[in-house]
């Protein structure tokens, strides 16, 4: 209901900024404007004309400078409840309830680890096996080094990630849906166990004597050197083709186009990006994500159109009615309180007549 009223609220905003197509004999390179290392962008459309007409048009520029760097993309991470409901939602089109009903069948048949866990860690009996699959069938080269990764305060850790019980094993004998499933399961698992992409990255810095100290034009081309864990994970595309320039060249200005961005209003929640936001709220867990939608759905509070979750009439009255009588209870630090009090309950550091008493307190202030 937050988010609905966020869409509903949101006033879009417009503004420009300016491409210029830059010619050298046979070749041609997309550039853009900038301004102190920002794109330049205006909410003055005859301004960027005036700019452009007044600057650019019918003069050359010089390749002042070339930058250089090499660039790291890490893998994913192992997958987790939330990922992957997350990514079994985008790539294969599952509903959570679907994911974790066959990956709950994947598991009862020895093929992953446990499926309902907060968890990113990896066992070092799965480390090595990994290792040795990846040493195998691609190379020492690909093998990825040991990540120290931050977890929520909100983690339990109680399992450890969803991957294969047997990495070394490509498919199971269950249905098509499960059998995607594991793949996927597998797959980013073995990416998420391999070295980071290696990527070159130069930039152009273009000048002339008309644009002044602080505006340049700028364009960047982008090389894969090392494949790394996009080997298996395959998806990523480059948008131009890699233009190798050197300083002191001379362009002529061919072309200009203004380019019109759009503020966005915040997206609807899908089932997966609730979720998740769920969880960075410290609200649910791996066991109950699935089932918080369905009593959602079963009660009528939201519907689902053209894949995103939309509140109905009645969870909008319903939401605001608890909102204005139950303030403190509907507040998302009191029921993410609550959780990490039931975990202490559970790991004997609390007692529920503790949480009892409390909880009684506030509730007579309704009563």
């Amino acid at each position: 209901v937050e988010r609905e009223k966020e869409i509903e609220n949101f006033i879009p905003e417009k503004s420009y900024s300016l491409e210029i197509k830059l010619k050298k004999d046979s070749l041609t390179i997309l550039s853009e404007l900038y301004y102190k290392n920002k794109l330049y962008k205006t909410k003055n459309r005859e301004e960027l004309i005036k700019f452009c007409e007044e600057k650019l048009l019918n003069n050359l520029v010089n390749l002042k400078k070339v930058e250089e760097k090499t660039e790291k993309k890490s893998p994913p991470l192992p997958l987790k409840t939330t990922t992957l409901i997350e990514t079994s939602q985008k790539i294969l089109g599952y509903e959570p309830k679907q994911t974790m009903y066959y990956a709950q069948r994947l598991y009862e048949n020895g093929y992953i680890t446990y499926m309902r866990t907060d968890s990113v860690r990896v066992s070092d009996y799965a480390q090595r096996m990994a290792k040795e699959f990846i040493k195998l069938y691609f190379g020492e080269k690909f093998v990825g080094r040991e990540r120290k990764i931050r977890q929520s305060k909100f983690v339990q850790d109680a399992h450890e990630c969803i991957r294969p019980t047997d990495v070394f094993r490509e498919e199971v004998p269950l249905s098509e849906q499960e059998k995607k499933l594991y793949q996927l399961i597998r797959t980013y698992f073995i990416a998420s166990q391999m070295s980071p992409a290696e990527y070159l990255i130069k930039t152009y810095i273009f000048t002339n004597k008309n644009l002044g100290k602080d505006y340049f034009l700028k364009a960047t081309f982008k090389n894969l050197l090392f494949e790394g864990f996009l080997k298996v994970l395959k998806g990523e595309k480059e948008e131009k083709e890699f233009i190798d320039l050197k300083a002191g060249e001379i362009f002529e200005i061919l072309d200009w186009k203004i380019k019109e961005h759009i503020t966005e209003p915040p997206s609807p929640y899908t089932s997966s990006t609730l979720i998740k936001k769920l969880e960075s709220l410290g609200i649910g867990r791996p066991s109950t994500y699935a089932t918080l939608l369905d009593i959602l759905y079963k009660r009528k509070y939201v519907i689902k159109e053209k894949g995103y979750l939309r509140p109905t009439e009645l969870g909008k009255e319903v939401c605001e009615y608890l909102i204005k009588s139950f303030p403190e209870f509907l507040d998302y630090k009191f029921t993410s309180q609550m959780e990490e009090d039931l975990e202490k309950v559970v790991e004997n550091k609390k007692t529920y007549q503790e949480i009892i008493s409390f909880n009684y307190e506030i509730l007579k202030n309704y009563l």
